[in-house]
């Protein structure tokens, strides 16, 4: 059209359009860019940081997981433990309980032990005073034979029951003696057998034996005499004289009234009650007289 300048300035205006067109559009696109990478970062940026919660979830979950089974394992241990201190208690309980009851059999053996000692003592000191008792009889049955025979080889006339009581004892003196020496029962069965009748009757063997000392030691019945003895209370006496001690004369007198008789005796004697056994003292006298 020959429009040379028209057609220069409109292409300028064209190129500088075009140009402004593609610098808008690079500039949206650079900006699209900027923008997509920064949503790019931040997407990554969520991404590393979600993935950070979910680790941290996960060793939140793997350490409160391992706390709880180490509770558990810690409970299940306190359980054992409780468990086997609970059997260490009870067996301990019964090992106190068995041992205790050990120690009380041992002490009911031991009191029984001391018992069955206590009377196996008591035994042997009533057979030592049985022996005692049996040697002191024998020793007075001599000492009355003697006497006694003494009596009847000096001729002398004595009364018929003082005769009778020396023949008595001179017989009970020959079997008691016989079998003392032999240790041999078949003296004693004939000597038991004497015995038992002549002592049954109480108040004939205790008149006897007052006439077999009264012959065989005179001065020890005339000394009671002297003090006021009642015929009763010298029989009492020589009750003793021949061994036996309080309680075997009151149960040989089966009479309640022993004591006041014992009672009385120490009276015209002299004797206090505390001062000396009876017994003794007629013994102690019976060898001094």
């Amino acid at each position: 059209m020959g429009k040379y300048e028209e057609a220069y300035r409109t292409y300028r205006d064209f190129v500088h359009r075009w140009d402004a067109i593609n610098a808008f559009k690079f500039d949206q696109k650079a900006k699209s860019l900027n923008e997509k990478h920064k949503i790019e970062l931040q997407a990554q940026k969520d991404a590393r940081h979600k993935s950070q919660i979910i680790w941290s979830c996960v060793g939140g979950i793997v350490v409160l997981a391992m706390g709880v089974v180490i509770l558990l394992l810690l409970v299940r241990s306190n359980r054992t433990k409780k468990a086997l201190a609970l059997e260490k208690v009870k067996a301990k309980e019964s090992e106190n309980a068995k041992l205790k009851s050990e120690s009380e059999k041992l002490v009911l053996e031991k009191d029984r032990l001391a018992l069955e000692n206590k009377t196996l003592q008591l035994e042997m000191d009533n057979k030592v005073l049985e022996a005692e008792n049996l040697a002191h009889r024998v020793a007075t049955l001599e000492t009355e034979s003697d006497s006694l025979r003494a009596l009847i080889d000096a001729k002398e006339e004595l009364p018929g029951e003082v005769k009778d009581a020396i023949k008595v004892r001179i017989e009970m003196l020959n079997s008691l003696l016989a079998s003392y020496i032999t240790d041999n029962d078949q003296y004693e069965k004939p000597y038991d057998t004497w015995v038992r009748e002549l002592t049954d009757d109480t108040e004939a063997f205790m008149n006897s034996n007052r006439l077999a000392f009264q012959a065989s030691h005179p001065n020890f019945i005339r000394y009671f005499e002297d003090h006021g003895l009642t015929t009763e209370e010298i029989n009492y006496v020589c009750l003793y004289a021949i061994g036996l001690r309080g309680k075997e004369v009151g149960s040989y007198m089966k009479k309640r009234s022993h004591v006041n008789t014992s009672s009385a005796i120490r009276k015209k004697l002299g004797i206090d009650k505390h001062e000396t056994n009876i017994g003794i003292y007629v013994r102690k006298l019976l060898k001094s007289l």
